[in-house]
């Protein structure tokens, strides 16, 4: 959740997306209002997404040094662990640290197996290394 931008509720079924929310901080709280999605077309010209991801990015910040606070805690109690690398690594990446992310991504690679590493840089769509902004 501390990576995410949105939270939707679209259906499994006919993929229609009704409602979005941001992902919003505050204090120790994430909170998700939702909003009736309205896209763009000739007779409306606002994206709910874009308004929703834009908030989210607003107030970030604080979620994603909360994100890389946790991993570096993970870590310190589990050092030779993959999963807390790759959590630090999307954290640092967000961040924009990216020579930091490359290390931690990496020592992920090398303690994982061949699955898990195929898994963090091989993802078609790239949800395991989160968008890079």
């Amino acid at each position: 959740m501390l990576f995410s931008e949105t939270r939707d509720g679209c259906s499994r079924v006919t993929s229609q997306c009704l409602h979005v929310a941001p992902v919003l901080r505050r204090g120790d709280s994430l909170l998700t209002p939702p909003r009736l999605v309205a896209r763009i077309s000739p007779t409306n010209s606002t994206d709910t997404y874009r308004e929703v991801t834009a908030e989210t990015r607003a107030t970030d910040r604080a979620s994603l040094l909360e994100a890389r606070s946790l991993a570096e805690r993970w870590l310190s109690v589990a050092p030779n662990d993959r999963r807390p690398r790759e959590y630090l690594g999307r954290a640092l990446l967000l961040l924009g640290d990216s020579m930091a992310a490359s290390i931690a991504f990496e020592r992920a690679a090398e303690l994982g197996t061949p699955e898990s590493r195929r898994a963090l840089f091989s993802s078609v769509d790239g949800p395991r290394l989160g968008a890079v902004r």
